[in-house]
């Protein structure tokens, strides 16, 4: 089962587009995070890509992440966790869902050094890191991935509020992490948002990213730049 959503995160300089759908919208802002182990003179920065739809392995319905670092930090690991939610990541036909894909990296993809969990750890769980063993800065990754709910395994699509409270973090070779998770606007329609937010105490905040994607169910999206 998939997700059908859109949304895009950046630090680096914000370009606003404009999206038009072809049905309802549905708003999503990434809250982004940096912890700090240690000061660095440089930044590390990634701009990332979602949108998982009806069907997986197709260039358009997979996750794209970008490593923007501007002093070479590598990306060593991310971590995917939705346990905030009913949902679970369905990668085989083994039980809890009996009809799953397993993570799948896309052709379009650079050469990172993916390595993903074993099917045996990721079916069914709610939490999942992949790591690098050479993302460079200015490499993308893509990549596809599979979720259920518990609440109707096998049955209908999740929908896009399903995702609210879930998380990505980036952790990059300098030992800095970027934390980001999606929470619900509550506005309908397309637009761009870039705000900042106080620091507090124990973390320095880069910022928020705004892109309004909205929801598809199975229709076409029509994208403007």
């Amino acid at each position: 089962m998939h997700l059908n959503i859109g949304i895009h995160f950046a630090f680096t300089s914000f370009q606003s587009r404009r999206f038009v759908m072809n049905i309802r919208k549905s708003t999503l802002m990434l809250l982004c995070t940096t912890m700090m182990s240690s000061t660095a003179l440089a930044t590390p920065m990634f701009t990332g890509f979602i949108s998982d739809g009806m069907l997986p392995n197709n260039t358009s319905d997979h996750f794209t992440l970008t490593n923007n670092s501007n002093a070479g930090e590598t990306i060593t690991k991310i971590t995917f966790d939705i346990s905030s939610t009913n949902l679970f990541f369905d990668t085989s036909n083994v039980a809890p869902g009996n009809i799953g894909n397993d993570f799948m990296t896309n052709g379009a993809s650079d050469t990172v050094g993916e390595t993903y969990p074993a099917t045996a750890i990721s079916n069914g769980s709610q939490s999942v890191d992949i790591t690098f063993s050479n993302f460079d800065a200015s490499e993308t990754f893509i990549f596809g991935a599979d979720f259920d709910d518990f609440g109707d395994i096998d049955g209908t699509h999740p929908d896009v509020s399903d995702l609210f409270g879930t998380t990505m973090a980036i952790m990059f070779s300098d030992g800095t992490t970027l934390l980001g998770e999606f929470i619900d606007t509550n506005s309908q329609g397309f637009g761009a948002e870039w705000s900042q937010v106080p620091e507090p105490s124990a973390l320095s905040l880069l910022g928020l990213g705004l892109l309004a994607f909205g929801y598809r169910n199975k229709e076409k999206m029509t994208r403007e730049i």
